[in-house]
């Protein structure tokens, strides 16, 4: 009983160092970069409701918002239909951020 007990405690605590490096901010910050491929991370925006926001360093602006283990984005194309994905999963283990979509993996450490 005293090492379930300690697991518990260990893992709480676990997730709890992940959740103070990693806030729903950085994670959208991580998965706008590799969802669209830029070269930096974006920038703080002006947020939308729920929805964070970004600007690239080419000045487009998207939005993203954390869902379970998944980053929902929301944004307009250059046609100006606004469009939504939510396949960009992420994961954390210990410090590191592993954010995967359909073409593309990156991870990413504090700091």
């Amino acid at each position: 009983m005293r090492i379930v007990f300690a697991m518990i405690i260990a893992l709480s605590a676990t997730q709890t160092f992940a959740d103070e490096i990693w806030s729903e901010r950085e994670i959208c910050r991580a998965a706008t970069k590799t969802y669209f491929w830029l070269k930096e991370l974006p920038s703080n925006a002006p947020d939308e409701g729920v929805y964070m926001g970004f600007m690239s360093e080419r000045q487009n602006y998207y939005t993203c918002r954390v869902d379970g283990d998944v980053a929902d984005f929301l944004w307009v194309n250059k046609s100006f239909e606004k469009m939504r994905s939510q396949s960009t999963k992420f994961e954390i283990n210990g410090s590191t951020l592993t954010v995967e979509t359909d073409m593309k993996t990156e991870n990413f450490t504090p700091g």
